[in-house]
C-alpha cells in the first residue's frame, strides 16, 4: 500500500524529542531463524520485502489514519496515526474457527494498538472488552495512552507507548509470542518464555489480570517521556490538557528522569530501550540546552530553536 505523507519538513521541526519525524523509527522485524520463519508461516504472517534502508519513509508500507481525537495531540504531538500493519491468524481449538488479527503501531513514535493482543488471548477473562482499560489503569498509565473510538475501525482501541506495550504483552502473550515478533523484535518470544516461567514460579496464575503488572522502572520511563512531550507542547503552543494542569512535574525533573532512562540506568536488564545511541545523544544535547536555559535564561520556560 502506498505511503501517504503528512509530515513537517526538517526546517519546521522544533520538538527536540528522541524520535525523528517522517522516519520509520520502529520498523518491522523480519524473522532471523528458520523456526521463527516457520512459525510466521503457521500464523500466515506476510511482511513487506526487506528494504536496503528500513528507516527510510520512501520504502515503508505505511497507513495514515486521521482521527482528530482530542487527547491524541498530547500523546503523539499530532492528531493522526502513521501506522505499520500486519495480520496473523489464530484458530479456535474446539470449533476450528479462524480469526484474523491486525497489529498496528505508529512507526514514528512507537505507540502500539494493544486491543488485538487481548482479543487473541487464550484466556477468556483477558478477551473482555474492558480488560485493556483496566490493565492501563492498574499500571498507572492513565496519562500515557490514547483511546480511539471513532473513525477507521482498524485504528480503534487503546494505543500505549512501545516500551510499556512490549513489557505488558510479554506477561500474557505466550501463545502468540512468535506472531508478535514483527513488532516487538526477535527477542520477544524468549522474553515471553522468561516472563511466563517467572509468573509460574511465583505461584501465580498465568493469564490472570493480577499478573499484568509491569516493572515500575518501565512505568517511570514512559511517564517521564510523556511529561516531556506535554511540556514541549506547552512551551511551543501554550496549551495543556485540562486534566493535567496540576499534574505535570517540573520540566527539569522530567528531563533528568528521561535522560536516566534513556541511558538505561533504571531499566530492567532484559528490557532494552528502543532508541539508538545516536537518538539518545541528540536527546541529551537538547536536554542540556533546556537545562541551561532554565538555569541561566531570562524566561521561565525554555525556548526551542528550529533545527
Amino acid at each position: 500500500m502506498a505511503t501517504i505523507q503528512a509530515c513537517m519538513t526538517a526546517s519546521e521541526r522544533r520538538d527536540g524529542f528522541n524520535y525523528d519525524e517522517n522516519r520509520v523509527n520502529y520498523p518491522y522485524h523480519s524473522p532471523q531463524t528458520e523456526d521463527l520463519r516457520k512459525s510466521h508461516q503457521a500464523f500466515r504472517i506476510q511482511l513487506p520485502l526487506p528494504s536496503s534502508n528500513a528507516y527510510d519513509t520512501d520504502s515503508k508500507d505505511g497507513r495514515f489514519y486521521r482521527t482528530f481525537h482530542r487527547d491524541l495531540k498530547y500523546i503523539l504531538k499530532r492528531t493522526d496515526l502513521r501506522a505499520h500493519k500486519y495480520t496473523f491468524v489464530t484458530q479456535d481449538g474446539d470449533s476450528g474457527r479462524e480469526t484474523v488479527h491486525s497489529v498496528l503501531w505508529d512507526y514514528e513514535t512507537g505507540h502500539v494498538r494493544i486491543s488485538p493482543m487481548f482479543k487473541s488471548s487464550e484466556f477468556d477473562a483477558l478477551r473482555k472488552k474492558n480488560t485493556p482499560r483496566r490493565c492501563v489503569t492498574r499500571n498507572g498509565l492513565n496519562d500515557c495512552y490514547a483511546s480511539i473510538t471513532g473513525g477507521n475501525i482498524e485504528a480503534q482501541g487503546f494505543w500505549i507507548p512501545y516500551l510499556a506495550a512490549k513489557a505488558l504483552c510479554s506477561r500474557f502473550c505466550y501463545n502468540i509470542r512468535d506472531a508478535l515478533s514483527p513488532i516487538f523484535g526477535n527477542d520477544f518470544p524468549a522474553l515471553c518464555e522468561r516472563e511466563r516461567s517467572k509468573i509460574l514460579s511465583d505461584g501465580k496464575g498465568y493469564g490472570s489480570e493480577e499478573t499484568l503488572q509491569i516493572e515500575s522502572s518501565v512505568v517511570d520511563a514512559v511517564k517521564a517521556k510523556q511529561a516531556v512531550v506535554e511540556w514541549q507542547i506547552y512551551v511551543e503552543e501554550g496549551v495543556v490538557r485540562a486534566d493535567r494542569q496540576e499534574k505535570l512535574p517540573p520540566i527539569e525533573d522530567a528531563w533528568k528522569q528521561y535522560l536516566a532512562t534513556c541511558k538505561g540506568l533504571s531499566m530492567p536488564p532484559r528490557l532494552s530501550y528502543p532508541e539508538s545511541p545516536l537518538e539518545q545523544q541528540e536527546a541529551e544535547i537538547q536536554a542540556a540546552k533546556i537545562l541551561i536555559e532554565l538555569r541561566y535564561g531570562d524566561s521561565e520556560w525554555p525556548v526551542f530553536q528550529s533545527s
